[in-house]
């Protein structure tokens, strides 16, 4: 598949880009920064510079990569306002933009088809260890069904049977280098 990833550069999505390169798609990342492009490349994608916050530019560069998913794991995003809420709706934009576009995964493993808009967790979300959060994006793409996959360690406050279940997900999943 085509996949336009949103915060290839980030925490997860450094960790990302090689598990979709290495399952042999054709993946654009983003960065907000020149400085990162090599950084882009050098994981295996085409890199997009694109400012999260702008709608149009998010919606052009989705548009110009022609993905057939969108992934979100923008994780550096201020706290001082509703960064997540914003580009959520932006990339939810850009996928209803984009003629033929009809996935978007967002960020922890939640996998949303056309119409399901939702926030991520409420208040706090659970620890996600990177690697295991890039596997479950990972599984949301090439396994599941449009519907929501809560992803984290094991800790009693979110139920992960459904991503167990539905994407043979495992929370000790780690990246060996």
């Amino acid at each position: 598949m085509r996949i336009f990833l949103a915060g290839a550069t980030g925490a997860i999505g450094r960790r990302l880009v090689p598990l979709l390169v290495a399952d042999g798609h054709a993946v654009t990342g983003t960065t907000r920064s020149r400085d990162k492009v090599a950084l882009v490349e050098a994981l295996g994608a085409k890199p997009a510079i694109v400012d999260a916050f702008d709608r149009a530019a998010v919606i052009d560069a989705v548009g110009d990569a022609r993905p057939d998913v969108v992934i979100h794991q923008l994780t550096d995003l201020p706290q001082a306002f509703d960064a997540t809420g914003i580009v959520h709706h932006h990339l939810e934009d850009a996928v209803a933009s984009t003629p033929g576009l009809d996935g978007l995964v967002l960020r922890y493993g939640r996998l949303y088809g056309p119409g399901t808009w939702r926030e991520t967790e409420p208040g706090q979300p659970p620890a996600v260890h990177g690697d295991a959060a890039a596997a479950a994006a990972l599984l949301a793409v090439t396994r599941g069904a449009p519907g929501i996959y809560n992803i984290a360690d094991e800790d009693g406050a979110v139920s992960i049977a459904k991503a167990r279940r539905e994407l043979g997900f495992d929370p000790a999943f780690r990246v060996r280098e």
